[in-house]
């Protein structure tokens, strides 16, 4: 690689590889300043990758960290992730998650130099309300004291919650995604 000069100031193109890492180092001998009394040396160009705004790069893998309700994070919900390369992962979260819980996303990371890619890990963050009124308090209460086998009494009340829970133009959860 020859480094034209202009205006006293050195014009370099290097091209890297997708699967290049922080550190990786590209040396060109003799491409440095030339002086009167010696040969030029190196010049060496040490590779430093810019901080994404939604992904951290641990080697080949990525983290992308997610804020999730605590509603979401007991019920579940879809999470909608842009990868890299543009497309939108769409990702189930079934289970109870915790703050400082994650799932794994094998093959989309970042690519590998051999091939193939690592793996992208879902990071969550809880988030809890800041307050609660009487009756929200008292309704979730009352979900963690639900027995599993319920009379034909408590079944019907559940019933009758849902219904108004969920009724189209009076429910509480109208607009929301449930």
């Amino acid at each position: 690689m020859s480094l034209p000069k202009r205006g006293g100031v050195a014009n370099a193109l290097v091209e890297t590889q997708e699967a290049e890492i922080d550190g990786t180092r590209y040396v060109f001998p003799g491409a440095g300043n030339v002086t009167p009394k010696a040969e030029p040396g190196p010049v060496i160009f040490t590779l430093k990758t810019l901080p994404h705004p939604h992904f951290t790069r641990r080697g080949a893998d990525l983290v992308y960290p997610v804020r999730v309700p605590l509603c979401s994070a007991l019920t579940g919900t879809t999470l909608q992730i842009k990868s890299l390369d543009n497309r939108t992962l769409s990702v189930p979260v079934t289970q109870i998650v915790q703050s400082g819980s994650t799932t794994t996303l094998a093959g989309e990371g970042m690519p590998l130099p051999g091939g193939g890619k690592g793996d992208l890990e879902v990071a969550f963050d809880v988030v809890f309300p800041a307050a609660l009124s009487q009756a929200q308090r008292t309704l979730v209460k009352s979900a963690f004291f639900l027995p599993k086998n319920l009379t034909e009494a408590q079944k019907n009340a559940v019933d009758a919650f849902t219904k108004a829970f969920s009724h189209d133009s009076e429910g509480w959860s109208t607009g929301f995604a449930v």
